[in-house]
């Protein structure tokens, strides 16, 4: 939902006429049909087609409280709609991003998403039911009306207790997502949406609620010490004087020295929080330690980005070496949550680690999930390679822009103007490597 009124021009027959700006930020195109649902006397939903994949089971519905996240909680909102044992759609929206929560009777039956990390291709990669081969192909077999899941099926890569599973692992993994959310907005469409059978998952609304704290809590922690999945680990000890928990003791069994914290999730099964969890309890018992951050894609844009980190790096050494108290990393981190929203989906979990290296594999796949399969400029042969380029550079200048401010308030102005001279020149001969 927009925050701003939109005006829309009536044509000489009656049609709307959207302004430009909304045709190229919805991508609407000539032709497309799009949904217009009135559901009060001021308030009502645009919908391109192909963005409905839950069908509407009638138009009686409307909305019963809509607002902002920052100024009611997540766990409130929950709250009212399970106390009220109200039906209908929960729906987040912020950064160019939607997740809806299905309620039936005040309990959660159904979810969705439009974060690429969401999908259920993914989900089932990330707990290893599933090859990056198997993923790309059933993507590449992906048409319109037939499920992601069917497509798995008929393909023998999965069970239909592994998708059962996975389902339900995705609908979970999607509502605790939300409770992570601080801005952006929120409304209740009060109504039966969906048909019956896509509602057959059913999750103990105060039990997520419980369970969603809780990870927040506890992530909270684990963050601060091991920041993304690019960490690799090695065991400090041959073997755990007491017996392990089978969670500790299944994460402790991969960990070589060479796999990274994404291929232990995956490899063991757990599931992102568990295996955050128990990596975390391994490093607290003094059983593992890091050993070093390694980046996934050794590709054009992972050297690149890596050159761009190095400017940075410079930058926070000269303000460190003039201003000895200055905690220069956490003004980065402080700059990546607070960035301009445009770039916030960039920076989605992406950090400086304390040595001021920046979690590149992240920031990458976050490039790379910004550019949707539903974009059609991306669909245009070569076009999806300039958008990468793009959304790259578009984001570590802002990093450099941001660490030259910085320069300017803590060097004096001779060092400054030196420092500032110099990175321009190197960001020129970077930039140029992607031409």
């Amino acid at each position: 939902m927009p925050n701003n009124k939109i005006l829309l021009e009536l044509g000489p027959k009656g049609e709307l006429k959207f302004p430009a700006q909304i045709v190229e930020k919805y991508r609407l195109k000539q032709g497309m049909k799009v949904y217009l649902d009135i559901l009060t006397s001021s308030i009502a939903l645009l919908e391109r087609e192909e963005a409905l994949s839950l069908p509407l089971k009638n138009s009686n519905f409307s909305i019963s409280f809509i607002g902002k996240i920052s100024s009611f909680g997540v766990a409130d909102i929950f709250s009212v709609i399970n106390m009220g044992q109200k039906t209908g759609v929960l729906i987040f929206e912020y950064h160019d991003l939607k997740k809806n929560i299905y309620f039936r009777n005040g309990e959660i039956i159904y979810a969705q998403s439009t974060d690429p990390e969401d999908r259920l291709g993914n989900i089932l990669f990330k707990v290893g039911k599933i090859s990056k081969e198997q993923l790309r192909e059933a993507e590449r077999e992906m048409v319109a009306g037939k499920r992601f899941g069917t497509i798995l099926l008929e393909k023998g890569y999965i069970t239909e207790k592994d998708l059962w599973a996975g389902i339900k692992y995705q609908i979970e993994e999607i509502v605790y997502s939300v409770f992570t959310l601080q801005e952006g907005v929120y409304y209740f469409i009060e109504g039966e949406l969906v048909y019956r059978d896509l509602g057959r998952f059913s999750l103990n609304t105060q039990n997520i609620l419980m369970e969603g704290f809780r990870r927040l809590d506890e992530m909270n922690l684990i963050r601060e010490k091991i920041p993304s999945q690019n960490v690799v680990f090695r065991k400090l000890k041959d073997q755990p004087k007491a017996p392990l928990p089978p969670s500790l003791q299944k994460l402790w069994s991969l960990i070589d020295g060479k796999r990274t914290l994404a291929e232990l999730i995956r490899l063991s099964g757990l599931g992102e929080f568990n295996a955050y969890k128990a990596v975390y309890e391994l490093l607290r018992s003094g059983l593992i330690e890091v050993v070093e951050d390694v980046e996934e894609e050794q590709d054009l844009l992972s050297r690149v980005a890596r050159e761009y980190n190095e400017l940075v790096k410079m930058i926070m050494a000269e303000i460190k070496k003039n201003q000895p108290r200055a905690d220069v990393v956490k003004l980065f981190n402080t700059f990546l949550q607070r960035a301009p929203e445009k770039l916030r989906p960039l920076y989605k979990g992406v950090s400086f680690h304390p040595s001021g290296r920046l979690d590149i594999g992240a920031y990458i796949r976050n490039i790379k999930n910004s550019i949707s399969q539903d974009n059609f400029l991306a669909q245009i042969s070569g076009m999806e390679d300039l958008l990468l380029k793009q959304k790259l550079t578009e984001g570590l200048n802002e990093l450099i822009n941001f660490g030259l401010i910085l320069a300017k308030k803590y060097l004096p102005k001779e060092k400054a103007d030196e420092i500032i001279v110099k990175v321009r020149q190197l960001q020129k001969k970077i930039q140029k490597k992607l031409e």
